[in-house]
């Protein structure tokens, strides 16, 4: 079910998310048992009150990682880059049962050593956090994805939108376009459990 777009003036906060669940309808909440998401605080509070299971997003964690710590040939923290990515996509896709402790410590251990700011913020994240990135491995019977792209693709197709329209005259105009996109798309279908990152 593709719900209709949510329009907020400004940046994204975790009141905007609040306001955004609040026009989902009693129907619609009783049918969402698991939220797949970025990591933004507004949406993993609002998974937590509501009591959803939450699914935290492998690509906008790897992307993060990546962003500080390439692991090409001649970059200069490649040795770090590939522990980091090693661990990491072990307590990422390694099955229920396997003992992460080692991985999670390694990565503890160079989020307190890492001369990026960055790369020590996003690891102690994922340390704190790592069980939220593993709800697809715990509950395979939703058939979770394990990113958000499918979101992502349809937030680029309302971009593309946007850019061959060359603008919108108003907000209505915007919402009215998005409203017959979706119409158009009629269901976006998310790929589960192993959706390549």
């Amino acid at each position: 079910m593709i719900l209709p777009p949510f329009w907020r003036r400004g940046t994204e906060v975790v009141a905007g998310w609040r306001d955004a669940m609040d026009t989902l309808s009693p129907e619609v909440k009783q049918r969402i048992v698991a939220l797949v998401c970025d990591g933004h605080n507004g949406l993993v509070s609002e998974a937590r009150w509501q009591g959803w299971i939450l699914q935290r997003c492998h690509f906008h964690l790897l992307k993060r990682i990546q962003s500080r710590r390439s692991r090409f040939r001649i970059a200069r923290h490649k040795q770090e880059a590939d522990t980091i990515f090693s661990h990491a996509r072990r307590v990422l896709e390694s099955p229920l049962g396997t003992d992460l402790v080692p991985s999670l410590n390694t990565l503890e251990e160079i989020g307190w050593t890492s001369s990026s700011p960055e790369i020590r913020k996003v690891l102690s994240g994922f340390v704190r956090n790592f069980e939220d990135y593993r709800a697809y491995l715990k509950h395979p019977q939703l058939r979770l994805p394990a990113t958000n792209n499918t979101a992502e693709s349809f937030n680029q197709r309302v971009q593309e939108l946007v850019h061959r329209a060359r603008g919108f005259r108003s907000v209505t105009s915007l919402k009215h376009w998005i409203e017959a996109l979706i119409k158009h798309k009629k269901k976006i279908k998310c790929n589960g459990a192993r959706q390549p990152n």
